[in-house]
């Protein structure tokens, strides 16, 4: 009776792992049920335990946190009573995993090391594998990518000496991915291909996700939105057809940022909020979708006009990763900070994060990253007047697009190559440029970066003195991002409008869009739009005659101070052109030459929306 049930234990426990390499993790957890009671009824320990490790492994997977680690200590006890190496090493990794799940990042890394030296001195070369394959995870999220390959590179070999086709096609998706964030996407793209292959042919649809997913990410690197976005829905669609919960909450967060690059806010914010309730201490994404889903609501709130929330929702994701141990989550938060601080002015705090952000990211591997945090160094180097730091930092981060898959670089490039040609007043690269850029921007559906690039072709024309070319541009840069997509975009093109505005005599058009753009500079607390729109309101007044010229000017060199501070050299010129003109009418002649000569020396310049 014994060696029957033995033998009926050890076939649920086949249909167990059958069932869960298929993604159906219900009926793999009852299969595992069922052979723990028949393993343990015919004293079966062994089996008894390998069912125990599985259920814990399927509780995991589901997202039930806190059940698997109480089936896994359980099975840890077990273990360590029979002196079993093998189900040790399983024990441990998979409660390591646990850890990771909840945010105790010492706590993973300990169990990990405990698991590896089990699994070596069992000497079995699946559970070796599984263990390396989990260890250089957690070296990848600590920075380290070159010992991640490593191990990986190790356990991939022990996989194969193991006959674990799924095991080996797990390790080369990691492979992949980590080859993808390194800026080597054609070896990625292999390594990619062959582990949906073996995925395929071990018939893990869940596995095949994870590729899915991986793909997703090389598409998106190159800037092919649509591509990317099909190969996540599929993968979504298979987590949800094998109610995979952690893998439907990273595709959420994927589909989330690309509808966000799009300025398709109301997507990703159902994305983020259908994601958000599953990204709990509980749930299969735990501390790292939590941070995730916040990083990028932030983004979407402060569209919308909510500074206050989205900086709170941007200190939650900077908290979830430092627990989590996370480099490139942190950097990822660096980053976004960097550039509301652009906005907001404050130039030097910006850069110091900049600089954070992009040492992390160099440290992670993380080429995606690194090119953008390089794009925003060039932003900020133009915004303060440096454009031969500017360009340096723009070359680097080229070459690293370029590594990506995104041909001379992207439209993201064009858009800050053409704004440094502009600053140098070579107009026509600059408009050329930004035409390529437009159109690269309206192919991959991002209006809203389509509209910057309609509006640097604005400033060109502003440069050329075509006031009504560029009010041209600018409308049609409204119609593609309406102020309830970026209320600080919006903000900022008012105040352009409104300068275009008065300079072609329409005085009533600019005080309305002047107004507009000193309410929104308040809301959102964008500093330098608002220090130039009350430049630009006394030019107004002064214009009218309802301010005399000595006190217009009294009140421009105010303004001039505060841009000189912030260290915003473009506006600052402009504002100081301004002044020369009103000292002139007010009799001061070396005052308006002094004015004139500092504007001269000025170096038109940016600001991050442009």
């Amino acid at each position: 009776m014994s060696g029957q049930g033995g033998e009926q234990a050890a076939l649920w426990l086949e249909r167990g792992l059958r069932a869960q390499a298929a993604g159906d993790l219900a009926r793999a957890s009852a299969c595992f049920e069922q052979a723990l009671a028949l393993g343990r009824a015919a004293g079966e320990e062994q089996t008894a335990l390998a069912a125990l490790i599985n259920l814990g492994g399927a509780a995991l997977l589901a997202g039930e946190l806190q059940r698997a680690r109480a089936l896994l200590e359980q099975a840890l006890a077990v273990a360590q009573r029979t002196q079993d190496s093998a189900s040790l090493a399983h024990c441990l990794g998979n409660l390591a995993l646990v850890r990771r799940e909840q945010g105790d990042a010492e706590g993973e890394l300990r169990l990990l090391e405990q698991a590896l030296e089990a699994a070596r001195a069992c000497g079995v070369p699946a559970a070796l594998a599984a263990v390396l394959g989990n260890l250089a995870l957690a070296w990848r999220t600590r920075g380290r990518p070159g010992r991640a390959l490593v191990l990986l590179g190790e356990a991939l070999r022990h996989f194969e000496l193991a006959g674990e086709a799924g095991g080996a096609a797990n390790a080369l998706a990691c492979v992949g991915e980590l080859l993808l964030a390194r800026g080597e996407p054609e070896q990625a793209a292999r390594a990619l291909a062959e582990a949906r292959e073996l995925f395929r042919q071990a018939g893990e649809l869940r596995g095949e996700a994870q590729v899915l997913e991986a793909l997703g990410q090389l598409e998106r690197a190159a800037g092919r939105l649509a591509a990317a976005e099909q190969r996540f829905e599929q993968a979504l669609r298979i987590h949800r057809f094998t109610c995979y919960d952690r893998g439907r909450l990273t595709c959420l967060l994927h589909l989330a940022g690309i509808w966000l690059e799009r300025d398709e806010l109301e997507r990703a914010e159902q994305a983020l909020l259908e994601a958000a309730p599953g990204a709990d201490e509980e749930a299969g994404g735990g501390v790292r979708a939590r941070a995730a889903a916040q990083l990028l609501l932030a983004q979407v709130r402060w569209r919308q006009g909510q500074p206050g929330q989205a900086q709170q929702l941007l200190e939650q994701a900077r908290a979830g990763y430092e627990r989590l141990g996370s480099l490139a989550g942190q950097a990822a938060a660096e980053a976004a900070r960097a550039r509301w601080l652009l906005w907001q002015g404050a130039l030097a705090e910006a850069e110091r994060a900049l600089e954070r952000a992009g040492a992390w990211f160099e440290q992670c591997g993380e080429a995606g990253g690194q090119a953008e945090v390089l794009l925003l160094v060039a932003e900020a180097r133009l915004v303060r007047g440096a454009l031969a730091e500017a360009e340096q930092a723009l070359a680097q981060a080229r070459e690293l697009c370029e590594r990506l898959g995104a041909p001379g670089g992207g439209a993201a490039v064009l858009c800050v190559r053409a704004e440094l040609e502009r600053r140098r007043g070579a107009l026509a690269e600059a408009e050329a440029l930004a035409r390529r850029a437009a159109a690269d921007h309206a192919e991959a559906g991002r209006p809203g970066a389509q509209a910057a690039a309609l509006g640097l072709r604005a400033a060109v024309a502003r440069d050329r003195g075509e006031w009504a070319a560029a009010l041209a541009l600018l409308e049609q840069a409204a119609a593609l991002r309406p102020p309830e997509r970026d209320r600080a975009a919006a903000a900022e093109r008012a105040l352009f409008e409104a300068e275009v505005l008065l300079e072609l005599g329409r005085g009533a058009e600019a005080e309305r869009a002047l107004a507009q753009a000193r309410a929104g500079a308040a809301a959102m607390g964008l500093v330098p739009v608002g220090a130039e729109a009350g430049a630009l309101a006394e030019r107004l007044a002064l214009a009218r005659g309802e301010r005399p010229p000595a006190a217009a000017a009294a009140a421009l060199a105010e303004r001039a101070g505060e841009l000189r501070a912030l260290g915003f050299a473009e506006p600052l010129g402009r504002v100081l052109g301004w002044l020369a003109r009103a000292r002139e009418a007010a009799g001061d002649a070396a005052g308006a030459e002094a004015a004139r000569a500092e504007a001269a020396r000025l170096q038109p310049s940016t600001s991050p929306s442009r």
